[in-house]
């Protein structure tokens, strides 16, 4: 799945909803990426979201059902 399928599933959820915990550890996953392949911690910015979102469109990162990165490119 897409992050922006994520984020679809995502919204509206409440905390403790797998959907939620899903986008987190996708967030997770994408910032640790750009953090080892960059050096800059996406938290760092404003809108860290439309940072990882970039990202994921730009290197075409696709996610499984736990939010883990199953392939790049």
């Amino acid at each position: 799945m897409t992050w922006d399928e994520i984020c679809r599933n995502a919204d509206g959820a409440i905390f403790g909803e797998r959907s939620l915990k899903v986008k987190d550890n996708a967030r997770e996953n994408v910032r640790g990426l750009i953090i080892g392949l960059t050096g800059i911690d996406v938290e760092c910015d404003e809108c860290p979201e439309d940072v990882i979102e970039m990202h994921c469109n730009d290197m075409n990162i696709w996610f499984d059902s736990e939010g883990r990165i199953v392939n790049i490119g």
